[in-house]
């Protein structure tokens, strides 16, 4: 007895999460995609204007999405461990949480890398890994997009599905 795992269903963390039902996954996601996207566009702006704002907001940009994805990234965990029994999905899930991660980590490696105040510092680097991760998340997002109205995640869990 004592050398046994809890049940997943015991444990209270491991529940999906949910704020008055709706999950929160999906509208946590927002932000960082967001900021993200837009990270590569302040970088060609820089590009044509070196003495414009451009790589100081960019940096600024990218920073705002590694932080506001740490909920999303805690939210889509919980959620993957309480509808783990959905075997049509899981192949799906695991691609859009891998991409989801190397997209934080190659945002996170460049917010790390590069100084807001310095953009020749490591502009060419940076430039590709803020590319390398915008096109990285846009085919997570796919991913996840995939889950949602493909495999209608996470009501399925619940038994939802139709």
């Amino acid at each position: 007895r004592w050398g046994r795992l809890p049940r997943v269903r015991s444990v209270a963390l491991m529940r999906r999460v949910t704020l008055s039902g709706v999950p929160v996954h999906p509208a946590l996601v927002h932000f960082p995609v967001v900021f993200w996207i837009l990270v590569p566009l302040l970088d060609l702006g820089n590009g044509l204007d070196r003495e414009g704002p451009y790589w100081r907001l960019g940096w600024f940009f990218a920073f705002a999405g590694v932080i506001s994805a740490l909920p999303a990234i805690v939210a889509g965990a919980l959620d993957a461990w309480a509808c783990r029994n959905v075997a049509a999905a899981e192949n799906t899930l695991w691609r859009h949480a891998g991409l989801m991660l190397s997209a934080w980590t190659l945002f996170a490696l460049a917010c790390l890398l590069c100084s807001p105040s310095d953009p020749d510092q490591a502009h060419f680097i940076g430039g590709l890994m803020h590319g390398a991760g915008a096109l990285t998340l846009i085919v997570g997002a796919h991913a996840g997009g995939r889950l949602a109205h493909v495999h209608h995640l996470p009501g399925a869990c619940d038994g939802q599905q139709k």
